[in-house]
């Protein structure tokens, strides 16, 4: 089980641009951990962090975590089983990104660089809005 580090799901693209946002933040690596169920990226940095281990041996109860896998039923998947095991999802939003403050983002969701959401815009669980995508107001994702 992980103590005082946050585990990103996957350890892919999706993943570097996820882990890119958290430093971009201001986050330190040594807080995060990649989880990936891919065996050979074990003991693998990417961005200056490890690749610790198989996801369903890292994520526990108690666990925060972020699923940044891009394959929307894949994410959703593991988002419901981390949730069902008692992890804590959160969402992550990247500095250069135009969040109003009258939106909602939900845990798990994911808001890239330069993207847009306007106010009364729901975005649901598990969500990505990637690069430079525009949820403009009242609508729900």
């Amino acid at each position: 089980m992980l103590t005082n580090k946050w585990a990103i799901v996957g350890a892919g693209g999706h993943a570097r641009v996820v882990m890119d946002a958290l430093l971009c933040n201001g986050d330190p690596q040594n807080s995060y951990v990649f989880a990936d169920d891919d065996v050979a990226l074990h003991g693998v940095e990417m961005l200056g962090v490890v690749v610790l281990g198989a996801s369903p041996q890292l994520i526990q109860i108690g666990t925060r975590f972020h699923v940044a896998v891009g394959a929307n039923r894949t994410r959703e998947m593991l988002f419901h089983r981390f949730v069902d095991v008692g992890g804590v999802p959160f969402a992550v939003t990247h500095p250069g990104a135009c969040v109003s403050q009258f939106a909602n983002v939900s845990e798990g969701s994911f808001v890239a660089a330069c993207a847009v959401v306007a106010p009364a815009s729901v975005i649901g669980v598990g969500v990505i809005i990637n690069h430079s995508a525009v949820v403009d107001h009242d609508c729900r994702v």
